[in-house]
């Protein structure tokens, strides 16, 4: 459910950040740089999550 979530906060940032220019040049930087960092953020976790999968998997093949 988080996943979704994180994913779902990423696309309103990302269609929030197309609408920033009319807000000016700072703050379209801003938001973009938030954009950016919550996608990497997003990628991080899941490659984290996918780790973890690996290990369990690991661990119960081994038991």
């Amino acid at each position: 459910m988080l996943k979704w979530a994180r994913r779902a906060s990423i696309a309103i940032l990302a269609v929030s950040a197309s609408a920033a220019p009319a807000l000016g040049q700072q703050a379209a930087h801003s938001l973009a740089e938030t954009v950016t960092q919550a996608a990497e953020a997003d990628a991080t976790h899941r490659s984290a999550e996918a780790q973890a999968g690996k290990l369990i998997e690991a661990k119960r093949k081994a038991a």
